[in-house]
């Protein structure tokens, strides 16, 4: 503690230039809070600060991170979304060791600030309180809104409790829009919340003449081609762009649906396919699963169509902004922060699919109203969403934590309630396995009672106690 408060002064007062951050990642994906984080460190003013990062995985972030020369580990870290008891139990039962890694790294690294991407990782922050270095959530979604991680029926708390530990175990929340703020202020103190938008690299935008998506899916350069592009999961909305295009289909034959992602619910995906084959639809949708070449993809579409039922704030919606294309979004938290309605785009309410078909039909009927919209959006992103603007908005919020931040009296003993965790994980191990025991001889009874020997014994029994009763 002694040691971090005297490298704290040394900082500020410029002897020591350079600040050392562990930044802790919930996946090694390189899209959605994958590519917030690329973008972040990729241009971090490493003349300040020098980035450590923790993936989960040595999935595809390993090498771009690498690529970009930021020191990268790797530490099985991601509690989420895995269904079963067991895996909750292990987890916790392996929450001391991740702990104790994660003390190691921050002393071998000398860390003096922990950011963790999601405020269901425990152990960055956890590990942070045990050294006494200042810890930032970072919160990309709505808090109040988003699905419930398994997870906290084994640890017998709700979400507004897990709020409250939010709140204790964070010395900055970061969130990524307004909707987002709200979503945290009834159990995080408001003046721990900043509101730093995202920000993209514009550059990577520009307009091309090349038909090679339309070439490859078939389509004709005369075709509309309405996208969207999403994670296929239930949250998305992704039914409605369905419904949306029956509508349209009744007053169009010139329009294709493009929805691109990764297919991360399969029931929902498989249901959603048979909804178009169902609808008679399947000639007018394409679903070519995950593509990189996201840039290219939006230079190509004519409307971007985004139809989730609640978003912290889409960073899809920015880069259809920056390609220059007007969007069709529903009214569900961020995307009323990133559009103007009526100006860069249509807001439409959620799980309203005529009124998303109207708004498309009307886009489509006026080229003028599409273009201009699609200009505006390219402008606005410029002024309020640049990457670089992000950049120094993060880094003005290290320095004012880092700044504030002293040798603070613990509210709770970190030590112990890692210890504690580590005695469900075991303690709920050892249930469940003798839950396995008793179910097995459960099973042997029933096999036993079934065999044609003890039915036998059984009857010889009842007759013999019968003769001696009488």
């Amino acid at each position: 503690m002694v040691q971090c408060v005297h490298v704290k002064k040394a900082f500020l007062l410029g002897t020591i230039p350079i600040m050392n951050i562990l930044y802790i990642a919930h996946s090694s994906s390189v899209y959605g809070t994958g590519k917030v984080l690329i973008d972040l460190l990729k241009y971090l003013d490493k003349k300040k600060f020098k980035p450590t990062v923790i993936l989960p995985d040595s999935g595809p972030g390993m090498e771009v991170f690498s690529s970009i020369k930021i020191n990268t580990m790797v530490l099985p870290i991601n509690p989420y979304w895995m269904p079963t008891s067991s895996y909750y139990y292990n987890f916790l039962k392996a929450f001391k060791k991740r702990v104790d890694a994660l003390v190691k790294v921050i002393e071998e690294e000398n860390i003096e600030l922990v950011h963790s991407q999601t405020p269901y990782l425990l152990d960055g922050a956890i590990a942070a309180k045990i050294m006494g270095i200042p810890q930032i959530y970072h919160v990309h979604y709505l808090f109040d809104k988003f699905p419930e991680p398994p997870v906290l029926k084994y640890l017998r708390l709700s979400k507004a409790s897990y709020g409250k530990m939010i709140d204790e175990l964070s010395d900055a929340v970061v969130v990524v829009s307004n909707a987002a703020k709200l979503s945290l202020v009834p159990f995080v103190a408001e003046n721990k919340i900043s509101v730093i938008y995202n920000g993209i690299e514009t550059d990577k935008f520009i307009e091309r003449k090349n038909s090679h998506l339309r070439n490859e899916l078939g389509l004709s350069d005369k075709d509309f081609l309405i996208c969207t592009i999403s994670r296929i999961s239930k949250e998305k909305g992704l039914e409605d762009i369905v419904n949306a295009a029956n509508i349209i289909a009744e007053k169009r034959n010139d329009v294709k649906f493009l929805i691109i992602g990764d297919e991360e619910d399969k029931h929902y995906a498989k249901c959603l396919k048979t909804m178009v084959s169902s609808q008679n639809l399947s000639h007018l949708f394409l679903f070519p699963g995950f593509r990189k070449d996201i840039p290219e993809i939006l230079s190509q579409i004519d409307i971007f169509v985004m139809s989730s039922k609640n978003e912290g704030l889409p960073f899809v919606c920015l880069e259809a902004m920056a390609a220059r294309k007007a969007i069709v979004a529903t009214r569900c938290g961020g995307p009323e922060e990133i559009i103007v309605d009526g100006q860069t785009g249509i807001l439409v309410d959620v799980n309203n699919p005529q009124m998303m078909a109207e708004a498309i039909l009307n886009l489509l009927e006026n080229e003028k109203t599409r273009l201009e919209m699609g200009s505006r959006g390219r402008l606005r992103v410029e002024v309020e969403f640049r990457c670089s603007k992000f950049i120094r908005n993060i880094e003005s919020l290290y320095i004012k934590v880092y700044s504030k931040y002293g040798s603070k009296e613990r509210k709770c003993s970190p030590e112990l309630a890692v210890n504690i965790l580590n005695e469900i994980g075991e303690l709920g191990m050892k249930v469940m396995e003798h839950d396995r025991l008793i179910r097995g001889l459960k099973d042997f009874e029933a096999l036993f009672k079934d065999n044609f020997l003890y039915r036998t014994l059984r009857a010889c029994y009842g007759a013999l106690s019968s003769k001696i009763k009488h």
